[in-house]
């Protein structure tokens, strides 16, 4: 029953947390001036810890509404119970790593496509083109550029297809498959 609680407490208050935290840290970001390209590392950062802080909280709380008998014999049953709590941890940390991943891919390419404005030189997005994304998503030719990141390899890829005319930019599009 302990475990029930503790996994409770952990779902509910880590996601009321994150939820809080995450509102707040963006609302000050905002409200600074500061880019938004930097709330993906501190969104990464809150979410696993508001978990973590949760589960303890959680543990803590169900503790104290213990007797002293059982207060004994949950310490004896805490070194059992550890691995629960390391399954957890590693979950969520493959989740906000994949929640990073899928951030940084896209980000990426929606810069790439914001940078190819209408009327450059399609020469200049190609050299531009030539350092970015991954080496097997990237084409280009004389009337288009197309450049592609890799978010959670090998499905997830977002691309930026840059088309030109006359050697001039007309359109950039993202694009994402999945």
């Amino acid at each position: 029953m302990r475990v029930l609680g503790i996994l409770a407490c952990t779902i509910i208050g880590g996601t009321i947390l994150y939820s809080a935290v995450a509102a707040i840290a963006l609302f000050a970001l905002d409200t600074l001036g500061i880019p938004t390209g930097i709330n993906g590392p501190i969104l990464f950062l809150l979410f696993p810890a508001s978990y973590v802080f949760a589960a303890w909280a959680g543990s803590r709380l169900i503790k104290k509404k213990q007797t002293a008998p059982a207060a004994e014999a949950a310490a004896k049953t805490t070194f059992r119970r550890a691995p629960i709590g390391i399954a957890i941890g590693a979950i969520l940390i493959i989740i906000a790593g994949i929640h990073y991943l899928e951030y940084r891919a896209e980000s990426s390419a929606k810069a790439f496509c914001d940078a190819a404005l209408v009327g450059t030189p399609i020469e200049d997005v190609a050299a531009a083109a030539r350092g970015k994304g991954t080496d097997m998503l990237r084409r280009i030719k004389l009337d288009s550029v197309t450049v592609g990141f890799t978010g959670l390899p090998p499905y997830s890829r977002h691309f930026c297809e840059v088309e030109a005319v006359d050697g001039k930019v007309t359109k950039a599009k993202y694009l994402y498959l999945d």
